[in-house]
């Protein structure tokens, strides 16, 4: 919370309930949290983890229902991902993006513009961590106000990653949407290519070739070395 500086837990909320959420794509738990003190004092919200069938997605969805009498910082949900095997490693859309092994021996500290999305620190709106057992590919599908956390101390060996969801206007507002995709195998080919069909799915996907219709001089970066040429 803003003032304060003092964080509220879910756990705090006096009431919580749970129960079976289905449609016709999904099934999860929806969860109900109201009856805070303090800061939070008037805040109701909803968690929705459900699965989808057809793909094996997971999406993790939180939905405000009242504001607080004090004004939210940010919500931190879901909890953060640990990558910490041997040979693992993290991957941002930090500028040209970037890779950070688990055992990478720099800290990583600041980010630009403080991880939001659609800045320097993330232009796609998505982070992913891949070990040798396993990978998952996290995409925001509400990028607008949020903005990513990363804890990665000298010498590691692990990176930790989790989802910031930020107001709008002083407002939570709106519902926030973080899906996950997991993987048995993959490489950070397999994210990108995974990040792209869901660009191509939701009609955000842009070639090269096509803005260079618009904009011929485009054609001019195919073999550049850096994006802002």
């Amino acid at each position: 919370f803003e003032q304060s500086e003092e964080v509220v837990y879910f756990a705090q909320a006096r009431t919580v309930t749970h129960k079976p959420w289905k449609t016709g794509v999904g099934k999860g738990v929806l969860s109900h949290y109201e009856g805070f003190e303090g800061p939070a004092e008037g805040l109701s919200f909803e968690t929705i983890v459900w699965l989808e069938e057809a793909t094996g997605y997971v999406r993790f969805e939180w939905v405000p229902l009242s504001e607080s009498q004090a004004a939210m910082r940010a919500v931190y949900w879901p909890g953060p991902m640990e990558c910490q095997q041997s040979g693992g490693y993290t991957l941002l859309n930090w500028q040209q993006g970037i890779r950070i092994p688990n055992d990478w021996p720099v800290a990583t500290t600041k980010t630009p513009f403080n991880g939001m999305l659609g800045t320097a620190g993330a232009y796609m709106p998505w982070f992913a961590q891949v070990e040798p057992d396993g990978a998952y590919l996290a995409i925001a599908e509400t990028p607008s106000n949020a903005g990513y956390d990363i804890d990665h101390p000298a010498g590691g060996p692990y990176t930790h990653m989790n989802i910031r969801w930020e107001p709008s206007f002083g407002r939570m507002a709106y519902r926030r949407v973080l899906q996950y995709r997991f993987f048995a195998k993959a490489d950070h080919n397999t994210i990108c290519k995974s990040y792209r069909a869901y660009a191509l799915e939701t009609g955000r996907l842009r070639t090269l070739r096509e803005k260079a219709v618009q904009v011929p001089g485009v054609a001019n970066l195919v073999g550049t070395a850096f994006v802002h040429t």
